[in-house]
């Protein structure tokens, strides 16, 4: 029951902007939040298109604040340039001696610092106009970066209560060109919970970052599954049906799993197959193009475009693809794929990130980030015609869901360690 009037700060990277990706991850905790926090306040940190409506279908008592993407200092590396001599950023220079070791990595560094500070200085007065105190408001950041680094500073400086997750490479510094184990180390001091959504991130803070252990928890994101799985398996006597949801981008390596299901029909030509791609992005006019060059005649690709998540979880529930696909170069744990086997549908995919935590190999088909096509293809054509395998596979997919994904669980006992004072 809440006593008082509380309110949240939650900077995201581009939500309640069109970014699809980050709108599951935040819409999947906010009614969890909303029941700690009266008033939950997006502040998204890059200006990006709003052309979905994202923010128009906001949950009663979240609202958007544009003043961090909007700001000219923000996003102008001269204008930054103005708080070098900020005490901050002198004492972040100074710790990254014997860090930095290339001109490349100290200009890094100072960007790091300057973002910190720009950023925060605009939180601060985000914090002034609406009359928010530390009393009765708590910071949070969806990622462990600049937002974070910016909010730390800030509960450092005023008192505030903050937390933060952390996904992928704002965990792993080896993934940056470079980024400060001291300064994130005095930032610690002031955050009161970082989540790492995967064992392999906790793991990692709690061997680089020691002193700070105790402020290291496990959350991972999970997914909300709106609607109850289809009873029975997929028939088998149309084609066989793959999905995958995704962000149209390089790194999803989706002309990858287009030449693997290209030879796979190939060499089982009396089996049809066919391949649909939920999601946009800078590859899909490349992908079109392939595709349609594609010369296989049992081999069919379906571009889908961007759809809302409910839609999505609606066709997952009436009529379910044989299987879900990526083969992503990197990855954390992917929300799509969760939500995938919420409806009871195994995996194919890369052995990258944290993708094994959850695709364990009693429901994935899981293979090394670097095999050939011409390999994965050989290696996959007997398994994914096998009905029995994939009945096997579907039932311990959703009952890994259940086990490890499910996100009304794990959302309120994230929200309720954010809130608590």
């Amino acid at each position: 029951m809440k006593k008082n009037k509380r309110s949240l700060i939650y900077c995201t990277n581009e939500y309640p902007g069109d970014l699809y990706s980050e709108k599951v991850f935040v819409d999947s905790e906010l009614s969890a939040l909303r029941r700690h926090f009266d008033r939950v306040i997006l502040v998204p940190c890059e200006n990006v298109p709003r052309t979905m409506g994202y923010e128009s279908r906001l949950p009663d008592g979240v609202v958007a604040d544009w003043s961090l993407a909007d700001n000219p200092v923000v996003h102008s590396r001269v204008r930054k340039l103005l708080y070098i001599f900020h005490p901050f950023v002198l004492r972040s220079l100074c710790m990254m001696v014997g860090e930095a070791r290339t001109p490349a990595q100290w200009a890094k560094g100072l960007f790091q610092a300057l973002n910190t500070v720009t950023i925060k200085r605009v939180i601060k007065k985000i914090t002034r106009r609406r009359s928010l105190t530390p009393s009765d408001t708590v910071l949070y950041s969806l990622w462990f970066h600049n937002s974070a680094a910016a909010l730390a500073l800030l509960a450092r400086e005023e008192g505030w209560h903050m937390s933060t997750r952390a996904h992928t490479s704002d965990i792993y510094d080896h993934q940056m060109l470079f980024r400060s184990r001291r300064v994130r180390s005095r930032l610690l001091h002031s955050i009161d919970h970082v989540f790492p959504i995967s064992a392999a991130g906790l793991n990692y803070f709690r061997h680089r970052f020691p002193e700070h252990a105790s402020r290291f928890h496990l959350a991972p994101l999970g997914s909300t599954r709106l609607y109850a799985p289809a009873s029975g398996q997929p028939p088998c006597d149309g084609p066989l049906e793959l999905l995958t949801v995704a962000r149209l981008d390089p790194i999803k390596r989706l002309d990858m799993i287009m030449d693997v299901l290209t030879e796979v029909a190939r060499t089982n030509p009396a089996k049809p197959l066919r391949w649909t791609i939920i999601g946009d992005g800078e590859c899909m006019e490349a992908l079109e193009t392939k595709a349609a060059a594609i010369t296989v005649p049992n081999f069919k690709v379906k571009f889908e475009g961007a759809l809302p998540n409910a839609e999505i979880q609606r066709r997952l529930s009436t009529r379910s693809p044989h299987w879900f696909i990526m083969m992503s170069y990197s990855e954390g744990i992917p929300i799509s794929m969760g939500e995938a086997m919420s409806y009871a549908i195994p995996v194919i995919s890369t052995d990258v990130g944290s993708i094994s935590e959850l695709a364990t190999p009693d429901c994935a088909i899981l293979f090394d980030r670097d095999i050939t096509i011409a390999d994965c293809a050989r290696l996959l054509s007997p398994r994914i015609f096998d009905p029995g395998l994939r009945a096997t596979m579907s039932a311990r997919a959703l009952a890994n869901w259940q086990s490890r994904f499910n996100s009304a669980e794990i959302s309120q006992q994230t929200a309720t360690a954010i809130a608590a004072p």
